[in-house]
């Protein structure tokens, strides 16, 4: 019996918050939590506490874009491509062909 050595999977980023978070999913979550604070200490004193409770919606973002996966993309890059993909310029091979079915190849006058 043979044994293959096979190379180690490295298209995943290396956990390094407690093999759970890698640093761009550590900075989201970062990112979502000063989003968050930002917001408290702004609205506080308008809306007292329910600033607080509004405000999770930056913390929840935060942890969405940090742990979801789409096709096997990070979110962020999944969202990103599709952007790209909406605006590039689209041609279409099929469009202004006649309406008639002749494949003659004549040229009508």
């Amino acid at each position: 019996m043979q044994i293959y050595d096979m190379p180690p999977d490295t298209r995943e980023r290396e956990k390094i918050v407690g093999g759970i978070f890698d640093l761009y999913q550590l900075a989201w979550i970062a990112g979502g939590a000063v989003l968050y604070a930002f917001h408290a200490i702004i609205m506080f004193r308008f809306f007292s506490y329910l600033s607080l409770v509004v405000g999770l919606v930056f913390i929840v973002w935060g942890f969405v874009f940090a742990i979801k996966k789409k096709d096997d993309l990070p979110y962020p890059r999944y969202l990103w491509l599709k952007f790209k993909h909406k605006r590039k310029t689209k041609y279409f091979v099929n469009a202004g062909v006649n309406k008639k079915l002749d494949f003659s190849g004549e040229v009508e006058e």
